[in-house]
Parts: structure tokens; sequence; C-alpha cells
């Protein structure tokens, strides 16, 4: 199973540990991260749907908890 942003978000020194940034700024940097996600997936096109497998991680938080979690 995955390690998803709503396991750690009620543990503020797991999310620290984990990301390096609290509550409060992982949300903020959320925000930014979204825009910027999709402007990217709108500038490539997108796959008719249907195509490939299902995304495991289907929220903003888990993929920006993913890469934070992975950069760190």
């Amino acid at each position: 199973s995955i390690l998803k942003y709503k396991d750690v978000k009620g543990k503020p020194a797991a999310l620290i540990a984990m990301t390096s940034l609290n509550r409060n700024e992982f949300e903020k940097l959320c925000i930014y991260f979204g825009d910027a996600w999709n402007a990217k997936i709108e500038s490539e096109g997108r796959y008719p749907s249907g195509c490939g497998r299902k995304p495991r991680l289907t929220t903003m938080e888990d993929k920006l908890f993913f890469i934070l979690f992975y950069l760190k």
C-alpha cells in the first residue's frame, strides 16, 4: 500500500520528517503545485479516457507528498 498525505496530515512530526514542511506550508504549496501540474497536463494534451493504467496517486496532495518525500 502507498503512503498517502491523509495518513500523515494529522501527525505534525511525521509530516515534517517526511517533507520538511508543516501542514500549513504543505497546503499552501499544494495550491501552486496543482496549478503547475494542471498547466503541464493541458499543454501536453490529455490521453483519451480509458488509456493506460489508472493512477495510484489520485489527489494533488498525494502527488506532492510523494515528490517531496522522494526528494528528501
